[in-house]
């Protein structure tokens, strides 16, 4: 399936997820610690590739962390009774499924 669906608003249509995918370049060539990689995986959908710094369990693995597209964001009568805009945040997710049947390395149910 497209790594898109499901989104309120696609990444190539969502201005902050644009302006994060024109920052990548400046990340890949620094990237912080637990990140491998990243990368532009379409307009305004940007791959991570995390690691954990433990060798056993899920921090043995890579993790594809998904960033674009709109979030969830607020819902318009609870913006207007606080007296803000809706905001329309950035989608964030897991590139890859994740069972929520057990206990992980670090004692969190996953």
């Amino acid at each position: 399936p497209p790594m898109d669906s499901g989104l309120l608003v696609s990444p190539g249509a969502h201005a902050l997820s644009l302006r994060l995918a024109a920052e990548v370049e400046s990340v890949a060539n620094d990237p912080p610690h637990g990140v491998l990689r990243c990368c532009v995986r379409s307009a305004g959908l940007v791959e991570l590739l995390l690691q954990a710094s433990r060798e056993s369990g899920f921090g043995a693995r890579e993790w594809p962390l998904l960033v674009g597209g709109e979030g969830v964001g607020d819902d318009p009568s609870v913006a207007a009774a606080i007296g803000t805009a809706p905001r329309s945040p950035v989608a964030v997710r897991f590139g890859v499924p994740i069972p929520l049947d057990e206990v992980d390395d670090t004692g969190c149910c996953d």
